[in-house]
Parts: C-alpha cells; structure tokens; sequence
C-alpha cells in the first residue's frame, strides 16, 4: 500500500489484544450514544489538533499562518504520531507520520488521508532515528506501557533539539472527574456487555496527576511549555527538547 513502511517489533502495550481491535474504534466512541463518552473522545481530538496547529507550521488544506509569538516547527519537519490507530484526531489531513502495531487503524489512517506514511511499529523499539522529528504526539499511551520512563527517553531521543511532545493521559486521581467514569464504563462494557477489552481496564496499568506528568517529563530532559486538564477528564502537555 502506498505510504506504507515495515519494521521490527511486536510488542506494543499492555492492552488485550489490542493488535486485533478495530482500527477506527475511535471515531466509534466518539459517535457513542454515551454523552459523556462521545464529549470526552471529541474534545480530547479537537484539542490535540489545535496543540499540533499552535505549534507547527504543517501544511495541510486552507490553512492560514497567524501572526503570534508561538515558537513553531518548520512545515518540512517529520511529525509523528505514535500508537496513533487511525489518527482520529487528524480531521484536516496534516501531514502526520504514524507508527502503531494495529494494521487495521495505519489503512484506515491512510484511506482517510490522517496519515501521510504509516510504520508497524512497537513502542518499546521506537523505529525512527536519533533526532528526526520536529514534533512526536503521544496521546493516551503512557497509561498502558510498563517501561514509560524509557518510552519519553525514546521520544527524547527521537527528536530534534527544540522540538515538541505533545502528550495527553488519563486524569487518574481521587478528585478528578474521569476515574469515577472510566470504572463504571469499564464495569459495564465489561461484565454487562461482555467485552474483555473493558474487564482488564483498557490495558491502564500507570496512573498521572499534572504534578507526576511534570516530574515525568522533567526526569527525562524536557522542558515544560504548557500544561493543562480537560475539566479534570484529560491531562495535556507539551514538551520541549532543550
């Protein structure tokens, strides 16, 4: 298929079989019939791409260059997205690099022109080299991984001095308003529904506060440009490489 490159590496996240889900599922949840579900999937999207547009200079249909203070990547820079399924998020057709180990969402990816080059790829081997990309998305990933220190050192690496990680995870605390509603949704597609997906919690093995995605983040070499909750659903930050 065109724009489609291999590489080794098998193992992804701890989520149950998540190499045979359905690589769209994503724009599913964000049509659920659930409010609650289809609002937090939709905003988590659009707010993930006004992250990529404030901080790129990518080129994609109609877009316009504002004239603002934000320090920006150049348009000819790579932009990976990773564990990106079908990038969902990607409504504008940016031209996005993806790497995940779902076969299904890199083709939906490409057919709905989300993706300019798709990588079968494992997150533990990120296969990129030193230094190459100007921007990395990394959007609800680190809950699942067992080594996540060493995937933000991966990304670290991954990049370009100056450039941008924009992550997003699970606000996974006692006051935040997402872990109330995650357990119930995991409860019922699970255990009502049948869904073994949901009885093992979506594969979420890490849990994050803003003040241990700073530490994180910190730990490994980067600098903090911006962070900020979604109504206490969604964390989101973006990183410099300094």
């Amino acid at each position: 298929m065109k724009g489609f490159l291999n590489t080794e590496g098998l193992w992804f996240m701890q989520v149950p079989d998540y190499g045979k889900l359905k690589g769209d599922m994503h724009d599913d949840f964000s049509r659920s019939a659930n409010p609650v579900r289809s609002w937090f999937h939709r905003s988590r999207f659009r707010l993930v791409r006004k992250l990529v547009e404030k901080y790129s200079e990518i080129d994609y249909p109609n877009f316009k260059v504002r004239e603002d203070n934000y320090p920006r990547i150049n348009a000819r820079e790579v932009v990976v997205d990773l564990a990106c399924g079908s990038a969902s998020w990607n409504e504008n057709g940016m031209k996005i690099t993806g790497i995940d180990i779902n076969l299904s969402g890199l083709c939906a990816g490409l057919e709905k022109k989300r993706l300019t080059h798709a990588v079968i790829g494992s997150m533990d081997r990120l296969p990129m080299k030193e230094g190459c990309a100007g921007m990395v998305i990394a959007a609800e990933i680190m809950e699942h991984l067992p080594d996540f220190k060493g995937f933000l050192a991966s990304i670290h690496s991954m990049l370009r001095k100056g450039g941008r990680l924009i992550l997003t995870v699970p606000y996974d605390t006692n006051l935040s308003l997402w872990k109330p509603f995650f357990k119930v949704h995991c409860f019922f597609q699970g255990y009502v529904m049948g869904k073994e997906y949901f009885k093992k919690e979506a594969g979420h093995i890490n849990r994050f506060s803003p003040q241990n995605v700073r530490k994180h983040l910190e730990g490994e070499g980067f600098r903090i440009i911006e962070q900020f909750s979604n109504r206490r659903f969604t964390i989101f930050a973006v990183a410099e490489k300094a």
